[in-house]
This record gives structure tokens, C-alpha cells and sequence, in this order.
């Protein structure tokens, strides 16, 4: 195990560009939405074991049917999903939960499944509830993941058509990991260069890319957490373990590239992280 890290929380200790990164301020509801098969879960398991690795008070809620082995459920034994998933009930939970967050004031990483972002729709239609959550000291923030396919940025331009959308922080993640070929830069030139980005960026919207973690699918299959993978060498003792070579690649993405990636993103779009966290 590399001396002396405990996860996600010692980049961000170590780093000044994060140093907004604390357990003050507005707690943030980041949706994660987009078409399937773009890795909308991944990226939801990425950003929700990074930010509970550096201390956040994280919920994970997920409005989704399919009982994959990427499934949030598997990787957060406390994920709350809704007790049945048609768009009334999923909504009726919602509402329930958003309460919740109120009162509480913790930080919810929302994964909706593919066919379930009517539920979001309505309650904007309803409710506008990113303006009163707003009102109640909660930032929502719409985390649109695409590929490379033009038609991935669909659900991007039926937000920024949406009046109630106006005024929320878009957050847009390139996903390298779908990407069978070609050097990255070009291959996503023709998504960047896309009208629908740029119009999102005039609005201010952020746009990342998510790093490639090429044994991605090793690491879910065997339902490891990445700082499981990328750290603890008993691992190889272990029936079907992961390679030596892949468990360095975890690391490196782990620890360098995921964190990199998370820098991009402004600090109050994020969940919130203690100033002090134990390093051992």
C-alpha cells in the first residue's frame, strides 16, 4: 500500500487549487443524466467513492432498473433506491428524499437511469425545484456524460431548451473510456466543436474529460472499489485477482489522473470535503 495515503482526502490536503473544497457552504445535488451505454454509473461510482475516500457526508440515490455488476448497489451497500421504479412512485420518493436532504443538509450524488429522466422533468415542470432548493441552501447541478456520438448530446440540448433549466450549473463529461480508437483530442474534436457545447458553454457550463481506466471492466466485474485495487496488494491472494500491471493502472488513475480530472471541476459543484482530514 502506498505509505502514508488514505485516498481521495490526501490529494485534495495536499493540493491549494481545491482549498474551496470544505464542509462549508451550500450542499450540492449532482443529477447524473445522458443516454445509456455512455457510462453514466461509472462515472456516478467514480466521483461517489472518491468524495466518501476524502471525508464527504455523501448520499447516493439511484433510479435505476437494470441490476448490472456496475450497479451502485453493489459499491454502496447504503445507496437508497425507490421501492418501486414507475415515474409517479419514483417521483413521490424523490420528493421524499429531496426533503431529506433539507432537513439534513448532506451532499447526494443522484444516478437516473436511462427512461427515468421524465421523473426529473416533471418535478422542474411541477416545482422548479432547482430554484427552491436553491432557495434552501442546496446547488443542484446537471452532470450530462457523453461519448463521442452526436446523438449523446441530445439530452444536453433538451436542458438548455428547458426554461427551468436556467441558471444551473451544467457540468459535461467527456467519457474517454468509451473511446475504442483514435488519439483522444481528435476524436472527441468534432463533440467539442458541437454547437449544443458551445451554447452550454456561453451559459456557463463546464466541460471535463473523464480518464480512461482501460481495466475498468476487470475491476467492476470482481465489484472492487478503485482504492481497493489500486492499493492493497493481498489482492493477488485472492481467487481471479486482478494483474499486477492492471492494479498499477488503477493506481495511477486513482491517484493522479481521477483527481486531476476532479480539479477541473469548480469546487462548488462538488460534494463537500472536511478542511481536516486524518492522514496516518
Amino acid at each position: 500500500m502506498t505509505p502514508g495515503f488514505t485516498g481521495g482526502a490526501d490529494l485534495f490536503a495536499a493540493a491549494p487549487l481545491v482549498s474551496g473544497r470544505t464542509d462549508r457552504g451550500r450542499a450540492v445535488q449532482i443529477v447524473i443524466r445522458g443516454r445509456g451505454r455512455v457510462g453514466k454509473t461509472v462515472f456516478a461510482n467514480a466521483l461517489g467513492q472518491f468524495f466518501r475516500a476524502a471525508g464527504a457526508r455523501l448520499q447516493i440515490w439511484c433510479i435505476d432498473a437494470q441490476d448490472r455488476p456496475d450497479s451502485l448497489g453493489h459499491f454502496f451497500p447504503d445507496a437508497k433506491f425507490p421501492p418501486n421504479l414507475q415515474q409517479i412512485d419514483c417521483r413521490r420518493w424523490l420528493e421524499g428524499m429531496i426533503h431529506d436532504q433539507k432537513t439534513e443538509g448532506y451532499d447526494v450524488i443522484l444516478d437516473v437511469g436511462t427512461g427515468h429522466d421524465a421523473v426529473i422533468k416533471k418535478l422542474r415542470r411541477d416545482s422548479d425545484f432547482p430554484k427552491t432548493l436553491a432557495a434552501d441552501g442546496i446547488r443542484t447541478i446537471s452532470a450530462f456524460v457523453v461519448g463521442t456520438d452526436a446523438g449523446d448530446l441530445d439530452a444536453v440540448r433538451r436542458h438548455l431548451e428547458d426554461e427551468t433549466s436556467l441558471g444551473e450549473a451544467v457540468l459535461i463529461v467527456l467519457n474517454e473510456g468509451i473511446v475504442g480508437h483514435g488519439p483522444l483530442r481528435r476524436v472527441f474534436e468534432a463533440v467539442r466543436n458541437d454547437p449544443v457545447i458551445r451554447l452550454a458553454e456561453m451559459r456557463g457550463a463546464v466541460v471535463v474529460e473523464m480518464p480512461e481506466l482501460g481495466c475498468m471492466r476487470g475491476v467492476v466485474k470482481r465489484r472492487l472499489t478503485f482504492q481497493a485495487a489500486a492499493d492493497d496488494r493481498r489482492l493477488t491472494r485472492v481467487d481471479d485477482p486482478l494483474s499486477f500491471f492492471d492494479q498499477e493502472r488503477v493506481a495511477i488513475w486513482w491517484h493522479r489522473k481521477l483527481p486531476d480530472c476532479f480539479k477541473t471541476i469548480p469546487a462548488e459543484w462538488m460534494p463537500r470535503i472536511p478542511e481536516r482530514v486524518a492522514v496516518s
